[in-house]
């Protein structure tokens, strides 16, 4: 076998032009066969024997431009180039020549007159020298170039091969992170000027909504309105002041709830201290009264025959006496307990009796009355005859209140809250002015002309409707509409509500 100098090559040893560089590579073929006719191969290494006859050579050619290619390839032209040298210590004249250069003048310089070489080389002649051991990477002391040597030998020999370097510029390599400092640098810049120039605006931007907030706070325990603050934003100072809004709601309706339970305990305080009063001027003063209504109906018997003012006179003071009877009844009755007998109560058949009831002075008004009630609401425990009394007692102060040819709305609903029922009674008659709104329960108050109402009506419907566990609420537009809603729960006191029945089969 044998392996050719890779040089260019001349087809006439005194031409002046060479051939493409190549390395050839040529190794002798035989048959094989020996003197007794066997084909055997000769031994690896050895000369053919036994009589074999050689064939022939064969030669393989390698372009050096190919294996220039494939040396280029192991290094991006961008960061470097690279270098591959030829090692001979048999021939001084082909030692460091170069075989790849990125210069193309430089190669082959034995043959084309070149001095340079690999020794010689400031970048990379000192490399084959500092090389202690293949594949080595070295810094330029001067440049600070990076350099990879490798030593290839193809003719298996320490003194006869090709050094490959190859050379990675500092500059290039380093122009990248060169580049990332100056834009860094650049962002860096504008950072700091977009900061200086933002951060004043910003701080108040954060800075307001907290203040804002802080100072809400400061303020929950003040008195008056305490008004939410606004979110503008969706972080977590928006999600802070989300969270002190909902806080205020919840205390203004626990507020606005305690109020109301203080409301009522003062209103019901209110009917005790008065009913007890009440009643007692109501004994005082029964007795006399009767005995005035008794002598005026004596006195107009047994004086049959008065005419003129003295027979005005008695029946004046007899009617008188009798309003006064009524007054100190309801008295009477505005003073007792309502404690309620439960029994199984339809408040749609209530409304109904009690829409009868007043049906006479309805005719007489000109005023009509719509009881919407489904009949398939469920009954409820309560007392029948003190709910019928209240309705009818809202019922007749929405009739007299009504004007010619209106309408009074009855309203029975059971699908407002789980286990309530609910009756409303909606006019649109006169109405009731604001300031006298939060008086309307109470004893002997009333904004009917005098003589025509005591005033107790509204405070007897109160204390029965207290009495079932429910709530009654008067509100009022005056021109427009007045709604009084009555809300009752299904069971009294710890009565529990009837038990549906089956129908009949």
């Amino acid at each position: 076998t044998w392996l050719s100098n890779f040089e260019l090559g001349k087809e006439d040893p005194v031409a002046a032009e060479f051939c493409p560089a190549m390395f050839r590579y040529s190794t002798p073929l035989f048959d094989g066969r020996s003197g007794d006719g066997r084909g055997t191969a000769p031994a690896d290494g050895a000369s053919p024997g036994g009589g074999g006859r050689r064939l022939g050579v064969l030669i393989v050619n390698f372009w050096g431009e190919k294996i220039g290619e494939v040396v280029r390839d192991g290094i991006d032209s961008a960061t470097g180039y690279a270098l591959l040298a030829e090692r001979n210590g048999e021939d001084p004249n082909r030692d460091g020549v170069f075989l790849v250069h990125p210069d193309p003048q430089a190669v082959f310089g034995n043959q084309t007159g070149d001095p340079r070489r690999l020794a010689g080389d400031p970048t990379a002649g000192w490399v084959r020298q500092a090389a202690s051991a293949e594949g080595d990477v070295y810094e330029h002391p001067g440049t600070g170039d990076i350099l990879v040597h490798r030593y290839y030998s193809p003719y298996l020999s320490e003194t006869r091969g090709w050094d490959l370097v190859f050379v990675a510029e500092r500059a290039k390599v380093l122009a990248p992170v060169a580049n990332l400092r100056r834009v860094l640098a650049a962002v860096w810049i504008v950072f700091v000027v977009a900061s200086a120039l933002a951060v004043p605006p910003l701080s108040r931007s954060l800075v307001r909504p907290v203040k804002r907030l802080v100072d809400a706070v400061n303020r929950v325990d003040s008195p008056g309105p305490h008004p939410p603050v606004p979110v503008e934003t969706g972080d977590e100072i928006g999600e802070l002041g989300r969270a002190y809004n909902r806080m205020l709601t919840r205390l203004h309706a626990s507020q606005v709830e305690r109020e109301r339970a203080e409301s009522r305990v003062r209103q019901a305080e209110k009917l005790a201290s008065i009913g007890e009063f009440a009643a007692g001027v109501a004994h005082e003063i029964n007795n006399p009264l009767h005995n005035i209504i008794s002598l005026a109906k004596l006195a107009r018997r047994d004086l049959g025959g008065l005419e003129g003012a003295a027979e005005r006179d008695l029946s004046q003071i007899a009617q008188e006496g009798e309003r006064c009877g009524r007054i100190v009844r309801g008295v009477l009755t505005f003073s007792r307990k309502y404690e309620p007998i439960p029994e199984p109560t339809r408040l749609a058949e209530v409304a109904r009796e009690a829409a009868a009831a007043v049906r006479e002075e309805c005719e007489a008004r000109g005023v009509s009355i719509d009881v919407k009630a489904a009949e398939e609401i469920s009954e409820i425990a309560a007392d029948r005859g003190q709910i019928r009394q209240v309705v009818e007692n809202v019922l007749r102060n929405a009739v007299q209140a009504s004007g010619w040819a209106q309408t009074v709305t009855i309203r029975v609903d059971g699908a407002g809250r789980p286990g309530v029922q609910t009756i409303e009674v909606v006019d649109r008659g006169c109405g009731i002015a604001p300031e006298h709104l939060p008086r309307v329960f109470d004893p002997v108050f009333t904004t009917k002309p005098v003589g025509a109402g005591t005033g107790l009506g509204l405070s007897v419907c109160y204390g029965i409707v207290q009495a079932h566990g429910g709530t009654i609420r008067i509100e009022s537009r005056p021109g427009e509409e007045t709604r009084c809603t009555i809300a009752l729960p299904a069971a009294v006191r710890g009565v529990s509500p009837p038990a549906p029945t089956s129908a009949a089969t």
